[in-house]
């Protein structure tokens, strides 16, 4: 279908322009031809389930919570989920996470990361609808320049690579 045959095909573009129609499309196609594929959409959104109507079969879809993808990436930095749910659940952190959008962006990178790595299926991503998508993808190598060091930028780096 693809080629060179990639196991992460990422979907991105304005709003209203058919996107998550064509990642449904593409990962229904992928569930036809190898049996399975996984199709992965944003908090608030739910559009990718109706765009599959009916065709479902083989095609699993995955929603990405910002809140959980944050503390997953909290959680493989310090070894601990209850600790990650404790540092998410500070009010300061919520401030921090406001302020700064593209922490937002870069954990629902991480989440898009593992969910790669750990799966067996072909993953279609169907990004937030943005005017500004590629300045999305740009995130981890702007965090990673900035951090440089710790388990921050070794995310980051572990994003680009994927």
């Amino acid at each position: 279908m693809f080629a060179p045959r990639q196991r992460l095909v990422i979907v991105t573009g304005k709003g209203g322009v058919g996107k998550t129609t064509v990642a449904a499309a593409l990962a229904r196609a992928e569930a036809d031809r190898a049996g399975s594929a996984t199709l992965v959409e944003f908090e608030g959104s739910t559009a990718a389930e109706r765009a599959l109507g009916d065709e479902r079969q083989g095609v699993k879809t995955i929603t990405i919570n910002y809140l959980d993808a944050l503390v997953g990436a909290i959680s493989r930095m310090v070894s601990s989920r209850l600790l990650a749910k404790v540092v998410v659940q500070q009010r300061a952190l919520a401030r921090v996470i406001r302020a700064v959008p593209a922490i937002r962006e870069l954990v629902a990178l991480e989440r898009v990361r593992a969910l790669a790595s750990e799966s067996e299926t072909r993953l279609f991503v169907d990004l937030p609808a943005t005017g500004h998508a590629v300045d999305w993808l740009r995130v981890p190598a702007a965090a990673e320049r900035f951090l440089r060091v710790g388990p921050a930028a070794k995310m980051c780096r572990e994003i680009l690579d994927q």
